[in-house]
């Protein structure tokens, strides 16, 4: 949401970001290390903070202006995932100060997220129907359909060992990676705004408007 950063550090209550982020269009928001906090913008870039949100600087090794997702490898403390909209999906192993390209090898430049599913296989959802997936850690992917026209969110529910992703209105779910898919349409056609995977499952989020 445009000015909506909201943290919480050193252990005092959620405060809103410094004002000259006031207009900055957030679309994600990861904690990368205990005290480090990555912020991903529509238009305005990649940011960080080092101490809990006190100063924020552009990360400019990231040459990109819209980012979709960020997303700390649980695998690998220190390596950092990042979806684009404008080049793809992007890799850093030093916390920032490198990245190198996520091979995606496809025609889509436009990646929304990406989710790591066991130690050597990886997701990547893209804006148009795909899905890649990789099974070398990220050194090759391969392109999984999914049934839907465009994919703004992707998640992985180890409880049940499925892949679920999520645009528009709809749900699909994969047990077996992308080989097959069972379409879940939101009620009301209302919009899905999030996925969320907690003990019992995963959850979506969607309202009208």
């Amino acid at each position: 949401a445009r000015g909506a950063l909201c943290y919480s550090g050193g252990g005092q209550v959620c405060k809103p970001g410094p004002a000259f982020m006031a207009d900055f269009d957030f679309r994600t928001v990861a904690y990368v290390s205990p005290r480090a906090i990555w912020a991903g913008t529509s238009g305005d870039g990649l940011w960080s903070t080092a101490d809990s949100g006190e100063t924020w600087s552009r990360v400019g090794t990231l040459q990109c202006t819209s980012v979709a997702s960020i997303y700390p490898d649980p695998a690998n403390p220190g390596t950092i995932y990042v979806a684009t909209l404008c080049s793809g999906a992007f890799i850093s192993e030093d916390l920032g100060v490198t990245f190198k390209s996520v091979p995606l090898s496809v025609n889509s430049v436009h990646a929304t997220g990406i989710v790591r599913i066991d130690t050597s296989t990886l997701a990547v959802s893209t804006v148009d129907d795909n899905v890649y997936i990789s099974r070398d850690n990220g050194r090759s992917f391969v392109s999984a359909k999914s049934p839907l026209t465009s994919i703004d969110w992707v998640v992985y529910d180890p409880s049940h060992k499925a892949l679920i992703v999520a645009g528009g209105s709809s749900i699909a779910v994969s047990a077996d990676l992308g080989k097959t898919w069972k379409l879940r349409p939101l009620p009301g056609g209302l919009p899905v705004r999030g996925l969320v995977v907690g003990g019992s499952g995963f959850r979506s989020h969607g309202w009208g408007g």
